[in-house]
């Protein structure tokens, strides 16, 4: 539904899958994405907050969420995520997509 730009339909999808797991990490940087998308930066960062408190600090929580970003046309906020990936675990593929 993301990919499609229904956004209301994904971030619906997203509660649902918080509703059962309240600490999927994944649905938490889902919403981050789809808030991004919307143009709602201060909401999206409180998901990835809460997304860092229910899973922790990783490369693995950083990395999707900047290349969805950046696959959406998201540079500067991908820039940021990549930015952060690359300090707890540096990889070559993070750094050639930030660059």
């Amino acid at each position: 539904l993301r990919d499609l730009k229904q956004y209301a339909g994904a971030e619906r999808a997203y509660q649902q899958l918080l509703a059962l797991q309240p600490r999927n990490t994944e649905a938490l940087t889902g919403l981050a994405t789809v808030a991004y998308l919307t143009d709602r930066p201060a909401e999206a960062e409180a998901h990835v907050k809460k997304a860092v408190e229910a899973g922790g600090e990783s490369r693995e929580l950083y990395a999707p969420l900047a290349f969805r970003l950046l696959a959406s046309g998201k540079f500067r906020e991908s820039i940021s995520y990549y930015q952060k990936a690359i300090k707890l675990q540096p990889t070559g593929n993070d750094y050639y997509n930030l660059a």
